[in-house]
């Protein structure tokens, strides 16, 4: 009685961990596309990059590698500073 009842909880604390396990990646996943997405990329290099493996910053780099990669924002011009209307002079 006692093994069943061993085997039983043991059973269901590993699948407690397996999903727990998942839910981590899935969380990680969306919280890199989320990060990618407000750093101003499109979805296309999105889906590119490795969303699940690899350092962030690695990654970001060979993205400004590539100039004019599909997705990128465009660099800033002249109109994108500070202006006379902000109080700026």
């Amino acid at each position: 009685m006692i093994l069943w009842l061993i085997l039983s909880i043991g059973t269901a604390l590993s699948l407690l961990l397996i999903a727990v396990l998942v839910a981590m990646t899935r969380a990680e996943r969306r919280a890199r596309r989320a990060f990618y997405r407000s750093l101003g990329y499109g979805d296309d290099v999105i889906g590119e990059l490795k969303l699940s493996k690899g350092y962030v910053a690695e990654q970001l780099a060979q993205l400004r590698q590539a100039p004019g990669a599909a997705g990128t924002r465009p660099p800033p011009g002249p109109r994108d500073g500070p202006s006379a209307v902000d109080g700026a002079e």
